[in-house]
């Protein structure tokens, strides 16, 4: 699909690309990743002369942290974070109602249950480094003039920090470049249907020196005001809060706020970052416009409530960077990719519908709304927020490990796990007798296929797309030469895949099709998917 070119371009020869990414914030490193890994060629570009020293977005929830362990990245991310282990809502001073993670931690298969607050700075430069690795380097200071698409091609025009302008061909550009998208805006189809919250708000992070340790817990004081703090790792933390002042944000301001609503003792010492904003919830009509797509911020906006944008971005990207790599290397046809404006902007909606409704009810100060909050609520949070289900529910839908694409259409509906996550769990990895992590043996760009059976099997050819385990049960010294075997020694793994005897799970790591007994229905799903005719037997 790469160098088509019109009559006209033929002698006009510019540099191409298969994709350009046009943004370098954590959503266009991340798609940079998944490209990479797939051989696919493309170039990010970044209108900042530098990245940002602002810490910006804090929260990596389960999930996204989890989609890191096939670079080796997720350790790194963890250690340099700080995982928020409880959420505390103080209301009227009073002692707090804790929404406990170890509920959700003790029934999740997730390694790392836990949201990590790190800053979107650190997060940034871990990415970066990882991209690095695919020798791949982020081309800062490069501002995109003008944009354009046909049938066979977009066509691109770049002005470089010298000044220089290159005009770029491409098969396709995928807008990772913020709420003021320029592919967005070229693209008539794209209506970022929302709207600002009337209120503006204020944030600071900041050193505190608190009367109780916090350090692992997410607090939320309410009562005629709101103040929420996260922390960020030794004595810092961030305070955000709904603001009626004007001008530069000032520490006694926020004093005063916390005075109001928290029943610590706080004394806000070193103020690293502060600053005063607006907030939006938006959502864009469509992801897709034929060759241009949109994602993370470009594609939708909303609250800070839940930790989720930057997470939202960053799946959108996984979910995106193997379907290019799909249609690029010619194994499905280009319609394949309206499969993520279908999968991922009803993630983007139900998200921004939850955001919307947890900010209001935090943040509203109408005279009902308090009344409720202040009077209401402290007598029958006690049983809602005590109960098993809720103390799950509140960690488990902002991990997002549980966004599922069930209904859609290129996954298998009638095997009963199709579209679903898959599950992780410890193996060992048979050669060496190495302990790992289901997830660490994914190989990022490649489709999973899983074959549980216990007995010898014939070696399995399968293409250069996809690798292959065979998942048995033995006694946790089995060794074998065998580098496609791992164990699973107490069966916990091949509990968590049912009675499935095959597997096949997409790059992104969420369940394509599964099949009970032979590998016919795993075939010619495959030949439906791929094009390829294949012809898996054991």
């Amino acid at each position: 699909m790469l160098y088509k070119f019109s009559k006209i371009n033929v002698f006009k020869i510019m540099p191409t690309t298969q994709v350009l990414i046009i943004g370098a914030g954590p959503t266009g490193l991340v798609l940079g990743m998944e490209l990479a890994a797939a051989n696919v060629h493309f170039r990010i570009v970044e209108k900042a002369t530098e990245r940002s020293d602002k810490s910006r977005a804090l929260a990596l929830q389960a999930r996204t942290t989890e989609l890191m362990e096939r670079y080796n990245i997720a350790d790194e991310l963890y250690k340099r974070g700080t995982q928020v282990e409880a959420i505390d809502i103080y209301l009227n001073k009073n002692k707090p109602f804790s929404i406990d993670g170890a509920s959700f931690a003790a029934t999740s298969d997730c390694n790392r249950p836990f949201p990590t607050l790190l800053s979107q700075q650190v997060t940034e430069s871990i990415l970066e480094e990882k991209l690095k690795q695919f020798n791949k380097s982020v081309e800062y200071g490069v501002l995109v003039k003008s944009l354009s698409q046909d049938q066979q091609q977009c066509t691109t025009v770049l002005q470089h920090p010298d000044g220089t302008i290159e005009t770029i061909l491409s098969d396709y550009i995928a807008g990772c470049d913020g709420c003021h998208s320029i592919v967005r805006h070229s693209c008539p189809t794209m209506k970022f249907e929302g709207d600002a919250y009337e209120k503006t708000f204020a944030l600071m992070d900041c050193n505190i020196e608190w009367e109780n340790d916090i350090s692992r817990r997410i607090s939320i004081m309410s009562g005629y005001g709101t103040v929420g703090v996260f922390p960020m790792g030794g004595d810092k933390y961030r305070i955000f809060m709904p603001s009626e002042e004007i001008g530069d944000v000032s520490k006694e301001e926020f004093d005063k706020a916390l005075q109001k609503v928290c029943p610590l003792n706080a004394n806000i010492k070193e103020v690293f970052w502060s600053t005063r904003y607006k907030l939006h919830h938006r959502l864009s009509s469509t992801y897709q416009e034929n060759r241009f797509f949109i994602l993370g911020d470009a594609a939708h906006i909303h609250s800070p409530a839940g930790g989720q944008g930057m997470n939202t971005g960053i799946q959108d990207a996984t979910n995106l960077g193997w379907k290019l790599a799909h249609v690029l290397h010619n194994r499905a046809d280009s319609t394949y990719l309206e499969s993520y404006n279908n999968e991922r902007r009803q993630i983007g909606q139900n998200i921004l519908n939850y955001t919307d409704r947890m900010f209001g009810l935090v943040t509203s100060d109408s005279y009902v709304q308090l009344m409720v909050k202040n009077y209401i609520v402290p007598w029958i949070a006690p049983f809602v927020i005590n109960s098993d289900a809720v103390q799950k529910r509140g960690f488990g839908f902002g991990s997002q490990l549980r966004i599922r694409y069930s209904k859609s259409d290129i996954v298998d509906k009638e095997c009963g796990n199709g579209g679903l996550r898959a599950p992780d769990g410890d193996v060992i990895h048979c050669i060496n007798g190495t302990k790992k992590r289901l997830y660490q043996m994914f190989t990022p760009g490649k489709f999973i296929l899983l074959i549980f059976e216990n007995g010898s099997i014939p070696e399995i050819k399968v293409p250069d797309w996809m690798i292959y385990y065979q998942v048995i049960k033995e006694s946790d010294d089995f060794k074998s030469n065998n580098i496609a075997i791992l164990n699973d020694p107490f069966g916990k793994v091949s509990k968590l895949y049912g009675d499935n005897r095959v597997v096949y799970i997409r790059p992104d790591a969420y369940i394509a099709t599964s099949a009970l007994s032979t590998f016919e229905k795993l075939n010619t799903f495959i030949e439906r998917d791929c094009k390829e005719k294949l012809n898996l037997v054991i």
